[in-house]
Formats: structure tokens, sequence, C-alpha cells
């Protein structure tokens, strides 16, 4: 075999191998790559929604489809749109899902929900890949570890309820198609008998911060004491 067939296959099964939260991974990204690949320092002016406090799925929802009627015919392929993609919001959902493009762009592409269960609209988080993203996608994949995935694609069998915070941005619609907070997207992942459940084209990317949201703790039950009784 010659000796460049050799370096490629060695190439390739060393990117087959590399973990999907390796820092190494570069971004593929060929549509709106200066806007995927916004960094903190690029963020620094930009509105922080609801003054920086987590939102839910259901007021994400409500937030992007306000926007809908201020998106311009065409998107600047170099830059964000001005007061809709230059905004920096946290959302509050449960990590339902995440697949690592590894054969595309090496985007983590991550679905949350408004609860555990599977069905309902789904919001979609693109991790870009990259230095500047890299802790933020190691705090995610090591929770799809957790839930005992060791593939590219998994469906968690624990959801988990997380906080993530990233800027807003309007993934390339439908020529003829405005109603961007509806569309159904046929890229999301699939669980058993359900098909994509991801609503619309607004997400967050990059992806800046990751971390879970605790668990309330039990309430005590039974007799109070003497004391305070």
């Amino acid at each position: 075999m010659p000796a460049a067939c050799i370096v490629l296959l060695l190439g390739a099964a060393s990117l087959a191998q590399k973990a999907p939260d390796d820092c190494s991974w570069t971004s593929g990204s060929k549509l709106r790559p200066a806007v995927k690949l916004r960094t903190a320092a690029d963020g620094a002016s930009y509105k922080n929604y609801n003054d920086g406090r987590a939102i839910t799925v259901a007021e994400w929802f409500a937030f992007t489809c306000g926007m809908d009627a201020q998106v311009p015919a065409q998107l600047p392929a170099d830059k964000p749109v001005e007061g809709l993609e230059t905004v920096r919001v946290t959302v509050r959902g449960y990590l339902l899902g995440a697949r690592f493009e590894r054969a595309d762009d090496h985007d983590l592409h991550v679905e949350l929900g408004a609860s555990p269960e599977w069905p309902g609209d789904h919001v979609v988080l693109e991790m870009s890949a990259g230095a500047e993203y890299c802790a933020a996608r190691r705090a995610l994949w090591q929770l799809v570890r957790r839930d005992g995935c060791r593939g590219d694609q998994c469906i968690l069998r624990r959801p988990v309820e997380v906080e993530v915070t990233g800027y807003v941005l309007l993934g390339s619609p439908q020529p003829g198609n405005t109603d961007y907070c509806h569309m159904k997207s046929t890229r999301g992942l699939r669980k058993g008998k359900f098909e994509s459940q991801v609503r619309g084209l607004w997400r967050l990317q990059p992806v800046l911060a990751v971390k879970t949201v605790p668990a309330p703790k039990p309430r005590m039950h039974g007799k109070r004491s003497r004391r305070h009784a």
C-alpha cells in the first residue's frame, strides 16, 4: 500500500477515535462561520436578555416568535443581525439528547425540552467546536456520558435539568417561509416512534456555558419537634 494511503488511513482512524469533547476539534462550518464562531469578547456589547436571568423553554419560544417579523430578507453572511442575533440568552430546560457531528462540522447538536418527557417542542443548541467553547462542550458531554452513553448520538435515559448560555442565531430558512419560530426541522433527533421534535429555526450558537440545575431538596415530613410545637 502506498505511503500516502497509509497516512490517510491513520488520520481517519485517529479522527474516528477522538472523543466528541476533545478540545482539538475545529469547526468545519461553511455557512455563516463568523456568526457561529463568535467569542465572549465579540458579545461584550450584546444585550443580556431578561437581565441575564434564565428563561424557560416556553419563554424562549415566546421571545423568538416575537422576532420573526424583524428578520431581513437576506441574512448577512459575515455578521449577526443587529438587535436579533446580538443577544445573549440563558435558557433552562431538560437535556434530552445530543449528537456529535463527527463527519460534518464537528458541532454538538443538543436538544432541550420543557420537561423530562421526549414528546414536545425542543430547543436546539449547536455547540461549535474550538478552544473558546471547549469548557461548555465538555460540561455538556460529561452529562451525556454520565447517563451511560458511549457513542456519538445519545437519547438520555435520565434527562438532566440544565442552564445554558449562548448567543441567538437564526438557522438557514427555506425560501418563502418566514414562520421561523414554528418550522419543523427534519434534522432533529428521533426516539422510537417519534419524529423530530425540534421546533423552529431559532437556536443558541455558539454556547458559552453549561451548568446543571440543583435538584430541589426533599421536604421534611412528620411531626414537628416539641420545641416548635
